[in-house]
């Protein structure tokens, strides 16, 4: 059985399809197709992009990340080093600031923010008991 866990979204994430609809209302009021035409592309695309980001963990122990257009990116479980929360502004496969950094092979593999991030990361630990977990003495993962 798979588990799949949605990507937090933070609050800059719905004011962008805010905009980019507010756009596209004020360019079309004013008679501009290709200005309203493309604010409501972006529109989509930011729609898109927010229904189709998130993480499985499959049964067989691989993490697959996923996120709109983008590839999909998949690692055995038994590969991730460590994990550590993080508020790296990066680009990533993640519609939040508040991130954790999934470590492999002593690089930086990959940014997620899981929305129930204490039951992603007992999952981790569940395929791989060895998984460090960084933390700052006020953190906990």
């Amino acid at each position: 059985m798979k588990t799949k866990f949605k990507s937090k979204v933070d609050w800059w994430y719905y004011v962008l399809l805010f905009i980019a609809l507010v756009v596209a209302a004020l360019t079309l009021s004013h008679n501009n197709i290709w200005g309203g035409g493309a604010a409501i592309l972006a529109f989509l695309v930011l729609l898109y992009v927010l229904c189709t980001t998130y993480y499985v963990i499959t049964a067989d122990g691989i993490l697959r990340v996923c996120c709109g257009f983008f590839p999909r990116k998949e690692t055995p479980i038994s590969g991730i080093g460590a994990i550590e929360r993080s508020l790296i502004p990066l680009f990533s496969y993640s519609l939040s600031l508040t991130r954790i950094i999934i470590w492999k092979d002593k690089k930086m593999w990959m940014l997620v923010s899981p929305q129930n991030e204490s039951d992603f990361v007992r999952l981790l630990k569940k395929y791989n008991p060895e998984i460090v977990i960084i933390t700052d003495e006020d953190d906990t993962l």
